[in-house]
């Protein structure tokens, strides 16, 4: 129930943050879609790319036995989890970029972002760090759940950013 009660969760939040983008810069509409789709770019990195490794790695015992050919299966514990950490590190980053640099966070917020950023990311490094040395399913597990609440955070502070 959790698992389904997040994703819902996920929807709405993501439906926030995607139009805080687009309403709050509405006397430039280049830069609205600009904007969108920068978020957007940065989302493919950090959640359809990294966060699909560490899922897949979470289940890589259960798909090599059952023999499909997962991006993890192929790869290797190695590869993946380290892929999984430079590419959500520079996704993660690249979100962060903004909120600094482009538009006028408020003080409270930014530090909000730089306590995420740097909190995944040196979460993250520790997690894929322990499965590159040694695959194991509850790193990867725990590395996975770590994304999606990630996520959770990243979307409501982009629409927190957003709306100001």
């Amino acid at each position: 129930i959790i698992s389904q009660l997040f994703w819902v969760a996920f929807a709405v939040l993501y439906f926030c943050a995607i139009n805080a983008y687009f309403i709050s810069y509405h006397d430039v509409p280049r830069e609205n879609i600009i904007d969108g789709l920068y978020f957007l770019a940065v989302m493919v990195l950090f959640l359809a790319v990294a966060e699909t490794l560490a899922k897949d790695l979470r289940d890589m015992e259960n798909d090599r036995e059952s023999g499909k050919r997962t991006s993890t299966v192929f790869l290797g514990h190695r590869i993946s989890s380290a892929s999984s950490f430079v590419l959500s590190t520079i996704g993660i980053s690249l979100w962060t970029y903004p909120h600094f640099m482009v538009y006028n966070s408020s003080l409270p917020l930014q530090i909000a972002v730089g306590i995420l950023t740097t909190g995944w990311i040196l979460i993250s490094g520790f997690l894929c760090f322990s499965i590159f040395k040694e695959y194991s399913k509850k790193r990867s597990k725990q590395l996975h759940l770590g994304y999606l609440l990630t996520l959770t955070f990243i979307l409501i502070l982009t629409y927190i950013g957003g709306v100001n």
